[in-house]
């Protein structure tokens, strides 16, 4: 049986590159979950929210990379969830997703 996550768990995820860390963004209880890739590289990216040490027991500032989403398969996310977010902070997470997602005024957008 598959764990269920919830937003602003930080998880490491068995990606093909190696085990990493991950922070979720979304799961709506089926056998997949939505990730962002976490760095401890900083990139000066305005797609990336730091990681202050000791949030979500963080041991060293690190860097959600909200352009870097992934939707994976929970057999390959640890048994255990590393950490959870504050509040305050996955909303920063959410409203940095948002402003880089939502179209520029004028811009299409869209599917339709």
């Amino acid at each position: 049986m598959a764990i269920d996550f919830s937003r602003g768990d930080l998880v490491l995820v068995n990606f093909s590159f190696g085990l990493h860390p991950a922070y979720v963004l979304y799961d709506n209880g089926d056998m997949d979950v939505v990730v962002c890739i976490i760095t401890s590289t900083q990139r000066w990216e305005k797609e990336e929210v730091e990681i202050p040490r000791g949030e979500g027991n963080i041991k060293h500032t690190s860097y959600v990379r909200t352009h870097k989403i992934a939707t994976v398969s929970k057999n390959i996310v640890g048994k255990a969830i590393v950490g959870k977010v504050s509040e305050p902070f996955a909303l920063q997470v959410e409203n940095t997703l948002f402003s880089w997602l939502k179209p520029s005024v004028g811009e299409r957008g869209g599917f339709g």
